[in-house]
């Protein structure tokens, strides 16, 4: 077999043979020794090497930040869906469910530092007022109980002059104890009229922080929002799906009444329930909105979500409070969860879809399994 190898001996015979055949159409020697080769027996160069071989090129393509970003631009417009701050959030979220671990808790610490929204910033100044609230009422407590306490001086007094009189005492004695129960009385009036106006700012105050309350979203016996805001969501979203058209869905989940009858008493059953909010509040995506319906039970709205994904994000709920255990005291008590499902409608009110939620989940809960979907939208 003829391989080639560098020889400048023969490049040089073969460079006057070319003068010889200059008529040649053929490329000239010169340029075809360019290369400086020749013939030889070493081993031939490996020319295979110089190509991307298929493997190379089913290799996989790393993520990055701008390259995920373009992509979930991509699936939008694929979606029909408008590339709207909202919409790109929420599929922005739905992707990265689908990325590498290692990418995905890159992705999620960017967000944590990047996390200033304004209802974090309004939830905390509903603690804020509802604290200043608390301190107000103890104020006023405190202050009756001080009133209470001169007014009870004052009564002791009176007592131990009615006894003084009855006694065989000088007049100076009396006269002095008189004196004494005259400036008691003056301070007692003196308190009595502060403790009234202390009244009257409190009640101004409490009317204030009530009006307040009747606007806040905020639940903050298990940090979620309330039923308040969670009934506006619904139907906000009811209007942006008659909009676009896209999928929503409402879940609302509790603890099944076969644990509840497990628990000895409604302080462990209300470390419980906070327990449950908190691993939904895990399981979630940042997209979703979680809130207190009330009585131990909690609502989950799903944007962009059919009963299909709707059912998975169940079926992570339910293997997540399963496996968790907690003490009450010596015991150890296994949870559970019975969710509901129904969808978000357009020609829904959010009352209505909460209540078939609510069927669902009750269902679920005397079948005795993880959960259901509304039987009208089931049906459907």
């Amino acid at each position: 077999m003829v391989h080639l190898q560098k020889d400048e001996g023969f490049k040089t015979k073969l460079t006057s043979l070319s003068s010889l055949s200059s008529k040649s159409d053929s490329p000239s020697l010169e340029k075809l020794l360019a290369d400086d080769f020749s013939f030889g027996s070493e081993a031939p160069h490996d020319y295979e090497s110089d190509f991307t071989t298929p493997d190379a090129l089913d290799a996989p393509k790393v993520d990055t930040l701008e390259s995920f970003s373009k992509e979930v631009l991509s699936k939008l417009e694929e979606d029909n869906i408008p590339p709207i701050p909202n919409n790109f959030q929420l599929y922005f979220e739905r992707l990265l469910e689908e990325k590498p671990e290692a990418f995905k808790k890159s992705i999620l610490h960017v967000l944590d530092l990047e996390n200033n929204s304004d209802d974090e910033r309004r939830i905390d100044f509903e603690k804020r007022i509802k604290d200043s609230f608390k301190n107000m009422k103890n104020i006023l407590q405190h202050v009756a109980v001080l009133y209470k306490n001169l007014t009870l001086l004052q009564n002791i007094i009176q007592k131990r002059l009615g006894d003084a009189q009855k006694a065989e005492n000088s007049m100076v004695f009396q006269s002095i104890l008189n004196l004494f129960l005259q400036e008691v009385s003056k301070l007692n009036a003196i308190t009595q009229k502060q403790t009234l106006q202390l009244k009257e700012f409190y009640q101004d105050s409490a009317k204030i922080v009530n009006s307040i309350d009747s606007e806040t979203i905020f639940d903050s016996q298990f940090g979620i929002y309330n039923r308040r805001h969670l009934l506006s969501q619904i139907d906000k979203e009811a209007k942006i799906m008659d909009q676009f058209g896209h999928s929503s869905t409402v879940l609302l989940a509790r603890l099944p009444d076969s644990k509840i009858r497990k628990i000895p008493s409604e302080k462990a059953l209300l470390l419980v329930t906070r327990t449950i909010s908190r691993l939904i509040l895990k399981t979630s995506r940042r997209s979703d909105i979680i809130a207190h319906y009330g009585g131990g039970t909690f609502a989950l709205i799903l944007k962009h979500s059919d009963l299909f994904s709707s059912k998975k994000a169940c079926d992570r709920l339910v293997e997540l409070i399963q496996s968790t255990n907690i003490f009450i005291g010596e015991t150890e008590v296994n949870l559970g969860v019975v969710i509901g499902i129904a969808k978000i409608l357009p020609d829904r009110s959010a009352e209505e879809t909460l209540n078939l939620a609510l069927n669902a989940m009750e269902a679920a809960n005397l079948a005795q399994i993880p959960y259901t979907v509304c039987r009208e939208d089931e049906e459907n």
